[in-house]
């Protein structure tokens, strides 16, 4: 199966690099507008490369294509495979905004081209492990949500902001685990080192029976991608990066205490539990997915109408911010 790169970019790199070691894969091209950095890798995995994707789609046929160029590009470029039947694989967002990830989505319908949003915190094995803990109601009735996703600017955004590079996978990871929209969305973000784009906010998404609180920065020194669920039965700390996941079990029982000593010996050191992981990479298994949805028709692990809700509700966020008004979903 012969794959392309559109964008060789950070991202871009590591599809053609996990592309050029997958079994009955062929990394056949790739392409970027800075033709150097398409040379390079295309020398470094023996494939062709090109400036241009339409050059690339005039001279070479292919099976299917990643599609890691800015988001800002995402629809044209997009259109542009899927008119010629290609299935694609976008990196997250789908699109820069609800209304071209909805042209997107209707393009690909009525040509009946697969094309596949690349939200990668949805193949983390650690958040799949942590969805069956909730499925399987470990924690009980849900409380609370606490995300944190922070770290420095990343020197390759020119365009975006935190909402559409960040906190879009939050949002996407929050309404999978409520199962649901939010009701409500409060925030607040600014532009601290960045002019004229936002770089920190804070997100609260108001689930009725419970809120969900989310912070993301480009201005954190340290780079922390955590989550944790408080519920009636239990509570559950994940690390995205290192893939872990503790399990604590509620274990309180009411009852008269003399001094809180005696409270801290009995409930001061909660029982707890590493989940075990079966750590893996999350874009490989992203790119296997996608793999599997062209050549044996699998089932996407996220479906487009997720990818566009998702988008929709970072577009609240904003307004949110800028009108400094809470929104109702």
């Amino acid at each position: 199966m012969k794959v392309a790169v559109i964008g060789c970019g950070v991202m871009g790199r590591h599809h053609s690099r996990i592309y050029s070691g997958l079994k009955g894969i062929k990394l056949a091209a790739v392409c970027d507008i800075n033709l150097k950095s398409a040379k390079e890798i295309g020398n470094l995995y023996n494939a062709n490369y090109y400036q241009s994707h339409i050059e690339l789609l005039n001279n070479l046929q292919i099976d299917a294509a990643s599609i890691a160029v800015p988001t800002e590009s995402h629809l044209s470029v997009a259109l542009d495979f899927i008119k010629r039947k290609i299935p694609v694989l976008i990196e997250k967002p789908l699109a820069d905004s609800s209304k071209s990830a909805k042209i997107i989505i209707d393009a690909a319908k009525n040509e009946k081209v697969f094309v596949m949003t690349g939200h990668i915190e949805r193949f983390n094995p650690a958040v799949s492990k942590l969805l069956d803990i909730v499925s399987n109601n470990a924690l009980g009735k849900i409380l609370s949500i606490n995300i944190k996703r922070v770290g420095l600017f990343p020197q390759r955004i020119i365009h975006t902001n935190v909402i559409t590079d960040l906190a879009v996978h939050d949002l996407d990871i929050a309404t999978l685990i409520a199962k649901k929209n939010p009701d409500y969305i409060y925030a607040k973000g600014s532009g601290a080192l960045t002019r004229g784009r936002l770089d920190n906010a804070e997100i609260f998404l108001d689930f009725k029976e419970f809120g969900c609180f989310i912070q993301v920065n480009w201005v954190t020194p340290i780079k922390v991608r955590e989550l944790s669920i408080t519920g009636t039965r239990g509570y559950v700390e994940l690390d995205y990066i290192d893939q872990k996941l503790l399990l604590y079990k509620f274990n309180y029982k009411a009852g008269n205490f003399k001094e809180f000593s005696d409270f801290v010996v009995k409930f001061g050191k909660p029982d707890f539990t590493e989940v075990k992981i079966n750590k893996q990479e999350p874009l490989k298994v992203e790119l296997i997915n996608f793999i599997d949805c062209v050549k044996k028709r699998a089932k996407p692990a996220m479906v487009n109408e997720d990818a566009l809700k998702t988008i929709c509700l970072a577009e609240k966020v904003e307004k949110s911010i800028y009108t400094r008004k809470i929104i109702k979903i």
